[in-house]
């Protein structure tokens, strides 16, 4: 389970190749621009069947409590 934070250009590539792992399920999309946010939870859920939430604030994900690793670059 995942958390992507601002899914621009190369946010989306990572995402794009993400979904296609079987063991990856995408549950958060993080980013203050609503279009993009839109544009990449529904990616996600076209591809996985599965549409994430979207937040503005990546401490929303953190809080959740079960991250092992918090970000990645």
């Amino acid at each position: 389970m995942l958390g992507i934070i601002g899914p621009g250009g190369m946010g989306m590539n990572h995402l794009r190749s993400l979904v296609t792992y079987k063991d990856v399920e995408v549950a958060y999309v993080c980013e203050v621009d609503e279009g993009r946010a839109n544009q990449a939870a529904s990616a996600v859920g076209k591809s996985s069947g599965k549409r994430p939430q979207i937040v503005q604030d990546m401490r929303r994900i953190y809080r959740q409590g079960h991250w092992a690793v918090p970000k990645g670059v």
